[in-house]
């Protein structure tokens, strides 16, 4: 369950931070390919499935006391993320800006996974509500990336290094200027759309009853601040436990989440699709194999340790501040 923690710290130090892409450079300096203007191959597909896995890994893994992702989730990102990728490969899709890149869209599965369990882009308390900005996941999984160094991914019948990696994170200035807000909104609509166009070709009986992103994330905006309900604690209790239901049927039916939802993504004969198949497993099973989190360890000690985790990595330094969310928000309201 998403922990309530007073993170406003996080998201008020990182408002104002630009760290815009200049695009990838070859070793001389000159400008690589780009594949703006191509059309979407297995070899971009295979790509963006194995960054935002490592990514979502991130998250599920290092995330303070395991709470940000379950095993679930984290499978349930797997599904979607293969379901956009086989639909944008199958269409024909032509690359431009608005693919955004693997960064962005692990923010958003993050962020859509709590509106699947929540019943929709909402909160019930401030702390929940910073925490799942898209400026405070960006900014966490930043710090991590900036603790530079290679991580290390096992394939898990073997035991053996699969794969060592650097965080795939991409730079971004986050909050987003006015004039570039519409590629983030593009971007997670085009995202949307992908998933959306894969759940309605399944059977009825297996469709789900949302489809496709929240509206506030594909809208770039925090999740709706709502009054926590009578009984509130049962409430949350018995959402989570219907979510663990249902993963729990999903698994009898196909005697595994891969079985019954098998990927699409990555099925070509060659190095590059078997990589990413082994990537993709390998991050699910470390997932659903990693230890329960910490029962000890109180909500203030968990704070307290995040705090002096953001206070070590900004180093006490005072950012500029830029637009805030606010903004965001009436510009949004304003189109």
């Amino acid at each position: 369950m998403l922990p309530v923690l007073p993170l406003g710290a996080l998201a008020d130090a990182f408002a104002g931070l630009s760290t815009e892409a200049t695009g990838k450079r070859k070793v001389d300096g000159s400008l690589a390919a780009t594949r703006l203007g191509s059309t979407a191959t297995e070899a971009w597909a295979n790509e963006r499935f194995r960054q935002t896995m490592l990514l979502v890994r991130e998250f599920r893994m290092e995330w303070p006391n395991m709470s940000l992702l379950t095993s679930d989730d984290v499978e349930s990102i797997r599904w979607l993320l293969d379901c956009a990728l086989f639909t944008a490969t199958q269409t024909g899709h032509t690359g431009d800006i608005y693919d955004t890149n693997p960064t962005c869209w692990a923010i958003w599965l993050v962020q859509n996974q709590h509106a699947l369990k929540a019943g929709g882009w909402k909160v019930e308390s401030d702390a929940a509500q910073r925490v799942l900005r898209f400026e405070s996941l960006y900014y966490w999984l930043g710090q991590q990336h900036s603790r530079g160094g290679n991580k290390n991914l096992y394939d898990p019948a073997t035991k053996k290094l699969l794969k060592r990696y650097k965080l795939p994170f991409k730079k971004m200035t986050v909050p987003p200027a006015s004039e570039n807000l519409f590629k983030y909104v593009k971007g997670a609509r085009r995202l949307s759309n992908w998933i959306y166009n894969c759940q309605a070709q399944m059977d009825e009986h297996d469709r789900p009853t949302s489809m496709g992103l929240a509206p506030g994330i594909i809208a770039q905006v925090p999740p709706e601040r709502v009054a926590a309900p009578p009984l509130a604690a049962a409430a949350a209790a018995k959402r989570q436990a219907a979510w663990a239901r249902v993963a729990a049927a999903r698994r009898r039916r196909g005697g595994s989440n891969e079985a019954a939802r098998p990927m699409r993504t990555a099925q070509e004969d060659s190095e590059d699709a078997e990589l990413t198949r082994d990537v993709v497993r390998a991050v699910v099973h470390e997932s659903q194999h990693a230890p329960p989190p910490d029962a000890t360890e109180s909500d203030e000690e968990l704070e307290r340790s995040i705090e002096e985790m953001l206070e070590e990595q900004q180093g006490g330094g005072e950012q500029q501040r830029g637009m805030s969310l606010e903004q965001i928000e009436e510009l949004l309201m304003g189109e």
